[in-house]
């Protein structure tokens, strides 16, 4: 578990599906989100 909030989850699995890195300004998403998909500041 990842413990990333529920629409946030959304966003990392479409970015995850499309091999696609997620922008983001969110920390939690930032801190969280690495373990599902590529994510990166903008």
């Amino acid at each position: 578990m990842t413990g990333v909030r529920g629409a946030d989850s959304v966003y990392l699995a479409l970015a995850r599906e499309l091999d696609a890195s997620l922008i983001t300004l969110d920390r939690q998403q930032l801190e969280r989100g690495k373990m599902v998909a590529t994510v990166r500041r903008p």
